[in-house]
């Protein structure tokens, strides 16, 4: 019989709002708002969202 899957979080998986990204207007890092995870083409996970502060959009490879 196989062995269950580990659960959500050994794998990784954060909160809502736990993730953190560089915004390049405002030069810093800074919390990301409304993120969505996306896989990308080669199966790498990212994050895609909107800086908290100024709401110019963050996209980060996890």
């Amino acid at each position: 019989m196989a062995a269950a899957p580990p659960p959500a979080a050994e794998m990784g998986a954060r909160p809502v709002g736990a993730y953190e990204g560089y915004c390049m207007k405002c030069r810093a890092t800074r919390a990301v708002a409304n993120p969505q995870l996306t896989e990308l083409a080669n199966g790498r996970k990212a994050v895609k969202g909107t800086c908290s502060v100024c709401g110019t959009g963050i996209f980060k490879i996890l």
